[in-house]
Formats: structure tokens, C-alpha cells, sequence
């Protein structure tokens, strides 16, 4: 079979038959959903730019972006890029987002609170990443204080 994706899913129909017992109806039998898998893949890792994103878009209204990548590791050692395969998800919106197509996490200046590890989960197949990131977010209403009289007015 020629699969276009990793990963295809197959149902199985399937019941028990008991010596002496006539056939079950249909309505008996199990119904079990397989994933069958091109590679051997290990693990899946994403990987940020950086683990801490400063929320200035609080401040100036312009979004703050931190690329990512996401790769798997197969048994045998291969590394792979499948950053356009995965499906993304952030764990709490009010701190921090992520592209629909995953490729990034952002900060919009919507967000009502920071995090010192905000998670955004990646999915591969069946296998599961978490990146934590720290969000800062400033204090508002903010106060600047300047030592010169004229200035600080």
C-alpha cells in the first residue's frame, strides 16, 4: 500500500465466538482503531529561538514572534524536520500563542498575565512534545521615574 502521511489509521471489526453459541448481531462486536507507522520515530523535540519571550505588545500593540522548528529522532539516529507535519495547541491562550501552522509562538498583547512556564504542546502521530517557554509581561499601569525635574514632568 502506497500511504501519502506517516502515520494511517485502519479499523478492525471484530467479536468472540463462543463454542455452541449461535453469531452475535452487530451490534455486539468491538470495534478497534490501529495506527500504523512508516518510521520508527523515537521522539519528537521542538526547538525555539529562545525560552523567553517579553510581552512588549502590551505596550506597543506590534506582536513579538519566536520561530520554531520541530524535528524527529528515529530509533536508528536519523533526525528529521517535520515542522510542517505537527499539530499544535496552546495549553493557556491568556499567556501565549502559537501559529496556526505551528511554525511559531507569539505574544499579542491580548494576553492578561505572564508565566514562568507556559506550555504549548506539539503533536506527531501518537507522539506528544511540550515547549516551555517564560512570558514576561510588565506591570501596568506603568510608571517611568526620571531623575531630571524637567523631563519627570
Amino acid at each position: 500500500e502506497n500511504f501519502t502521511s506517516q502515520s494511517v489509521k485502519r479499523r478492525i471489526m471484530w467479536h468472540i465466538d463462543y463454542r455452541g453459541h449461535s453469531a452475535l448481531p452487530d451490534l455486539e462486536r468491538a470495534v478497534t482503531e490501529l495506527t500504523v507507522i512508516q518510521r520508527d520515530v523515537q521522539a519528537v523535540l521542538p526547538l525555539a529561538m529562545d525560552t523567553e519571550i517579553i510581552n512588549t505588545a502590551i505596550l506597543t500593540g506590534r506582536t513579538v514572534a519566536i520561530p520554531v522548528k520541530v524535528i524527529a529522532i528515529e530509533v536508528n539516529g536519523l533526525v528529521l524536520d517535520v515542522s510542517a507535519l505537527v499539530e499544535c495547541e496552546s495549553d493557556n491562550e491568556d499567556i501565549i500563542k502559537v501559529s496556526s501552522s505551528c511554525d511559531y509562538v507569539f505574544v499579542s498583547g491580548k494576553e492578561s498575565r505572564g508565566s514562568m512556564n507556559a506550555r504549548v504542546t506539539f503533536r506527531y502521530d501518537v507522539l506528544n512534545a511540550p515547549l516551555e517557554m517564560t512570558v514576561w509581561v510588565p506591570k501596568l499601569p506603568l510608571h517611568i521615574e526620571l531623575s531630571d525635574a524637567r523631563l519627570s514632568q
